[in-house]
This record gives structure tokens, sequence and C-alpha cells, in this order.
């Protein structure tokens, strides 16, 4: 992440001179490689141990080896991280020298404190599998819904460290035999460098990641909102068609003088027999509306005169009382 490289060459060699991000880095090596007193190799012991138990189907046999072997690539890829990474120098002298030149500014305190933290976990756990590990898979087991195994395994048996050395041996022989004498090879100068022997075309971020991001989950997404925006117009045009469709607005006539009642009556009467009233209206309606609005400006014009009256009344008051003394 500091170096915002994916390159293992160009990041060979970033960890010399680097003792605290080594030795938190080979803690988390050590439980993914499933070396024995860390933590990986008791989940790896479990499984290898649960494959055991059915070894007698000759499918079993097979698929242990399996789990054997695929631990040993583990091994071999973790093991050519850290050389590289931590004791190898890099190919270029004045990017190796930008690396050892940035002494302790390479890391936060904040990030230190919890990369150290979950370094010094990881072999505590794999130390006291029973009273650490057992006792949180117990703990997560309702969660889970997963129940106990039949017995717990010796873990430190030799039946058990059998599986995890074996591993360990096909581990050493990969690195040994393939990675650093095919995949590491010499230029000129003498300088080595890591060969990429993936196909171009079978890189994952091109071919999977990439298109799954940028064009399959963007699809997706606009897919279901428009599904989404659709379903709201029509809900909406439903409920407008239903519990929501449109009624004649109601009006009171009742308060109208009876003058302007039987002019908006007979009006209405004209208009309906003329064929000319709109939908929803009513000259009953219009003149109570007019009738409202004459009666707010009369109390509007009312309120506010007597407003006035009383400001020129406490005026001369104050007239009186200042001629008066």
């Amino acid at each position: 992440m500091n170096t915002h490289q994916l390159n293992l060459n160009e990041i060979r060699g970033f960890g010399r001179k680097k003792p605290f991000l080594n030795l938190a880095f080979l803690m988390g090596a050590l439980g993914i490689g499933g070396i024995p007193f860390w933590n990986g190799y008791i989940s790896k012991t479990l499984l290898h141990e649960s494959i055991i138990e059915y070894s007698k189907a000759p499918v079993f046999v097979f698929v242990e080896w399996m789990f054997l072997i695929s631990g040993g690539l583990t091994v071999a890829y973790m093991l050519k991280l850290y050389v590289s990474v931590f004791w190898e120098k890099n190919a270029d002298p004045a990017r190796q020298a930008e690396f050892d030149g940035m002494g302790k500014h390479y890391i936060n305190k904040q990030s230190m404190f919890a990369i150290g933290v979950s370094a010094v976990v990881l072999p505590i756990l794999g130390m006291t599998p029973v009273k650490t590990m057992e006792a949180l898979a117990g703990a997560a087991q309702g969660f889970m819904r997963m129940e106990g195994e039949a017995h717990i395994p010796h873990f430190f048996s030799m039946e058990c460290l059998k599986g995890g050395l074996i591993s360990i041996a096909i581990g050493a022989l990969v690195y040994l035999l393939v990675i650093r004498r095919v995949f590491l090879r010499k230029k000129e100068g003498g300088a080595s460098t890591y060969v990429d022997a993936w196909p171009k075309w079978l890189d994952l971020e091109n071919l999977v990641y990439r298109p799954l991001i940028q064009r399959v989950l963007p699809f997706i997404g606009i897919f279901v909102c428009r599904i989404g925006d659709s379903l709201v117009d029509g809900l909406v045009v439903a409920l407008r068609k239903t519990l929501y469709r449109d009624r004649k607005i109601p009006y009171r006539t009742g308060s109208l003088p009876k003058v302007d009642t039987a002019i908006g009556k007979l009006l209405d009467q004209g208009a309906a027999y003329l064929k000319r009233q709109e939908e929803n209206v009513s000259y009953r309606r219009k003149l109570g509306i007019r009738a409202l609005e004459r009666k707010e400006s009369r109390d509007m014009i009312r309120y506010s005169l007597s407003y006035g009256l009383q400001l020129a009344g406490i005026g001369m008051i104050l007239i009186l009382v200042y001629l008066l003394l």
C-alpha cells in the first residue's frame, strides 16, 4: 500500500531495515502457512483430521493429498513473499536506497498498534488451542448453528504434526526447485527478477473483476432502480384511480346571503342548460369565495382602523399628561 505497486519486483526489498514490519509479516506468514504453534496450524489440522476420519474411501485419500499439496503451495508462496520483500534487494539501487531511507516514517503509531496487536495474537492462539480457539468456536456454535466435533484432536501429537510437516516439506521443495530455479531469472549485470508466468489473457482483474464492477453491477443496479421507479409510478396511478380518485369539491351555501345563493343557483342552472359549465365548477361556490374575500377585507380594515384609533388615543393621553405636568 505504501508503494502503490502490485508487481513483486517493484516492492522487492521494501521491508529491509524495518524490523517491526518484518516480525509482524512473519507472524502472519507463519499463520497462513500452517506452521505448528501458530493459529493456521490449528484450523488446518482440524480440516486434515476430518478428512482422515473418512480415509477408508479412496476418494478421500486423493482429497487428503490435494489438501497437503495445497498447504505446501501456500508455504511456498508465503516464503517467496517474505524472502523477496524482507531479505532480497531491489534490482534498482536507487529504489532500494529510497526504501532504506524511509526509517520509521513508513508507518504511523495507530497502524503500528493495530498490526502489532494482531501479530501477537496469532502465536497465542496457536500455542493454546484448547483454551482459546476451542473456546471461541464453542461460543460461536449457537450463532453459526453448528455442532461441536466428536472429539478434540491432540494437536501437537506426532500423528497430527505429520500432516503439517508434509506440507512444509512440499513447500520447501517447491520454493527451492521451482521458484528459485525456474521463476527467478538473472538479467544482464547480475540482477535477478521474478518471472510473471501467468498468461495475460487469464488476468482475473481484467477478465472478471473490472467487467463485474464496471459493467455487470451497474447494469443490475440500474435495472432494479428502473423497476422500482416504474412500480412507484404505477402505484401512484392506481391510487389516483381508486382511493384518491377525483371528487367534486364540497361547498356550503348556508352562510351565503340569500341573494347570492339565489343568483348562484340561477347561474348554475343556466350554465348546465347551455352546457358551458366546467367540471367541478359552481357559481355558488365562486360567489361564496368572493363573499369570504370581502368579509376578510372588511375585517382587515376594521382591525387596522381600531388599532390606529388606539394608538391615537394613547398619544393624546400622553400629550395631556405632559401638558398637565
